[in-house]
């Protein structure tokens, strides 16, 4: 699934058919935060004319509409296959006044929701740079047992003052912390099956455990003296054997597909340069996977002028890569049954 570069005046998304090569526009335009379900069979999106919530099989046929409720504020992704993630909307103050905001785990199927307030120990409460997709600052696991969320530390192993948390809720304590003052950039991701937690630990990698022990650290920087990269926008694989993101090298400012082995920590750089412009983009470009595991297709070469990009599907299984489409941003890749 596509959606349209600026400076398109309206957000379009599109089936592409891999097969055929054939685009088909999705009817509509006033709608957002389209996001599919890890098994690829559902998609969901708010829309705005109806002020509804849509969900759709992979066939493209609607399985059930809700009315978008006042509280609502945006849709951040699955938690699992029947559940979608939402983020509370601030009612009663400006957004950016009250942090963090509740989300809600929704089963849009059955109309059922779960709100989960942030109640949680040293959680912070003022910082508005918290930068993760569409404001949600606590991060679950698909049981709920484990959550993660940026706060002030009070036994960090390096001594640090901010950074992640890790707290077990069956338990109510905190089980991990780790320093990073740059936790208002990317945030931590949860494995498909929550088997592991990813985080981005003063550029690099940490690969964690639920209860908080570190299995995997990167080593992509030197430990003193002058950084090498940093990563942004980066999803885990089907069968969370690989990490998928971008790769920005300090040296060029630019930006590449790379691949960090969950086992071992390699880093694997394939050189294919981003397709969005760093400054401005509509969709966040995270690699997207297909079901199996074994490809993925992200927005590559951008030019800015005339501004566009290629679409390349990566095949992982066979070493290739290839442009299958021209100035199109990928949100989602869904199968039939």
């Amino acid at each position: 699934m596509f959606e349209t570069l600026p400076p398109q005046d309206e957000r379009v998304y599109s089936f592409f058919d891999l097969s055929s090569g054939k685009a088909t526009e999705i009817p509509g335009r006033n709608y957002s935060y389209l996001s599919v379900s890890p098994d690829r069979s559902m998609y969901a999106y708010k829309n705005w004319d109806e002020n509804q919530l849509e969900v759709y099989g992979s066939d493209g046929k609607i399985i059930r509409k809700l009315p978008w409720k006042q509280n609502w504020g945006s849709i951040d992704g699955w938690i699992d296959n029947q559940h979608l993630i939402i983020v509370m909307a601030v009612i009663d103050v400006p957004g950016f006044v009250k942090y963090p905001r509740a989300i809600t785990i929704l089963n849009p199927l059955e109309n059922k929701e779960k709100i989960l307030e942030p109640n949680y120990p040293n959680i912070d409460i003022g910082n508005t740079n918290v930068n993760w997709p569409y404001m949600g600052t606590t991060v679950y696991n698909p049981s709920l047992s484990r959550v993660v969320y940026p706060g002030s530390l009070e036994n960090s192993p390096s001594g640090g003052y901010q950074g992640f948390i890790l707290y077990g809720i069956p338990e109510k304590a905190v089980l991990a912390e780790f320093d990073n003052p740059y936790w208002s950039g990317e945030g931590p991701y949860w494995s498909l099956d929550g088997s592991h937690l990813l985080l981005l630990v003063n550029r690099e990698f940490y690969i964690v455990s639920p209860d908080g022990i570190p299995e995997v650290i990167t080593q992509m920087n030197p430990l003193e003296g002058k950084r090498n990269y940093t990563a942004e926008f980066y999803s885990w694989s089907p069968d969370n054997k690989t990490v998928a993101f971008r790769l920005l090298s300090y040296e060029t400012e630019e930006f590449s597909l790379a691949f960090l082995d969950t086992k071992t920590g390699m880093i694997t750089n394939t050189c294919i340069l981003a397709g969005f412009e760093p400054d401005y983009y509509t969709t966040f470009p995270y690699p997207i996977w297909s079901k199996d595991g074994k490809s993925l297709v992200i927005a590559a070469n951008y030019q800015k002028d005339p501004p566009g990009n290629d679409v390349v599907l990566v095949n992982l299984a066979e070493k290739s890569a290839f442009i299958i489409a021209k100035n199109l941003s990928p949100v989602g890749w869904v199968e039939n049954p």
